[in-house]
């Protein structure tokens, strides 16, 4: 929405300019246009100027020859009275061709100067047309321009709205945004409470069941390899029976502390049940877990639980085996638990890899 409305803020300022343009345009355009009928309406009147001059002209031409006639008619009068008669008859003719021949010249050069003024009059009547024609095409255009602006104005209107509602949105979308934040670290506390075990806050089965699918996709994909170990407290039972199950819960979060100190950040300790806890040690082949193994059990052994006016000391048995192609997750637990099972025969407090069973035992883990 942000990007939209720059875009429709950068098409109003081009529509500006445009218009900007035009409308000085226009204005030159315009200018030039009454300039030039200007120049029609002078020459009009320059044309208009020269008739009354020729027509002042003929008025007075024939003043002069009124006064000449007027002459010539008292002329006659003395003649009729006998006074020199034939010469003053001549000069009446003589004077008479020389007002007709005033006159028609006069006539001549009026009619021509008419016919003159005529036709300049006509070309500088369309030439007048033509122009206001045009001016008036560049006001319908100054008219548009107007429309076009008011448009822009509209627009820029809108465009502000606009940019209101998208201010509006983007803060509830921002909202909307920490509330799914949120409801995503709540929903990932949820999952992770859901996989932890809550008296030793180790990881349950559900939890461990994941690990041992990350675990089997490494050495599926580079050869990693990667072993179990299980471990049981001996007698846990009697702990519980003697010292109560709340020192049986601090046995139990006592040895899960050991095996998160004694376990590289990337292997996986879990509480299957009881007194049963599995770790899943990655890059570790079978002797690298025994080892791991037996770290675990001297942690134990010699770590003691003070409860009340009680010290109470447990000790565990330990099953070892490494996971190998073709092997299941369960097959895994089976060869692990016969480990264990072998540790917990040959005297408890001890650890017992897969690779310690002899034939007949192998042979009962496959057929179970």
């Amino acid at each position: 929405m942000f990007l939209f409305a720059v875009t429709i803020i950068l098409q109003l300022i081009a529509v500006g300019l445009i218009v900007w343009f035009f409308c000085r345009r226009k204005d030159l355009e315009i200018l030039t246009a009454l300039t030039a009928l200007g120049n029609l309406e002078q020459e009009t009147s320059l044309d208009s100027a020269r008739v009354c001059d020729l027509l002042a002209t003929a008025g007075k031409a024939l003043s002069n020859h009124s006064e000449q006639l007027c002459q010539f008619e008292r002329s006659l009068s003395t003649a009729e009275a006998g006074q020199s008669g034939a010469s003053t008859l001549g000069g009446i003719q003589q004077a008479n061709q020389s007002v007709e021949h005033t006159i028609d010249t006069t006539i001549a050069g009026l009619m021509s100067a008419c016919d003159d003024l005529m036709t300049k009059e006509q070309s500088s009547l369309e030439a007048y047309r033509k122009r206001s024609s045009a001016l008036g095409s560049k006001l319908d255009g100054i008219k548009h321009i107007e429309l076009l602006v008011q448009f822009a104005g509209t627009l820029l209107g809108m465009v502000r709205e606009l940019r209101t509602e998208n201010k509006v949105v983007r803060d509830e979308v921002d909202a909307g945004k920490e509330k799914i934040i949120q409801l995503a670290t709540q929903t990932s506390s949820v999952e992770q409470i859901a996989r932890i075990e809550a008296v030793t806050r180790l990881s349950n089965r559900e939890a461990f069941d994941e690990a041992y699918a990350r675990c089997e996709e490494l050495r599926h994909q580079n050869g990693q390899p990667y072993s179990l170990v299980l471990l049981d407290i001996d007698d846990f039972k009697s702990v519980n029976d003697e010292y109560g199950h709340a020192a049986g819960d601090g046995v139990l979060s006592l040895l899960a502390r050991i095996l998160l100190e004694n376990s590289k950040p990337s292997d996986h300790a879990c509480r299957l049940g009881g007194g049963d806890f599995g770790v899943l040690l990655t890059r570790c082949d079978e002797r690298a877990a025994r080892s791991a193994a037996e770290c675990y059990r001297y942690r134990i052994e010699s770590t003691v639980l003070h409860h009340h006016d009680h010290e109470i000391s447990v000790t565990v048995s330990c099953g070892v085996a490494q996971g190998t192609p073709g092997t299941s997750q369960s097959d895994l637990l089976e060869r692990a638990g016969a480990a264990l099972y072998a540790a917990k025969k040959r005297g408890r407090n001890q650890t017992c890899g897969d690779g310690d069973l002899n034939e007949e035992q192998q042979k009962l883990v496959s057929v179970k």
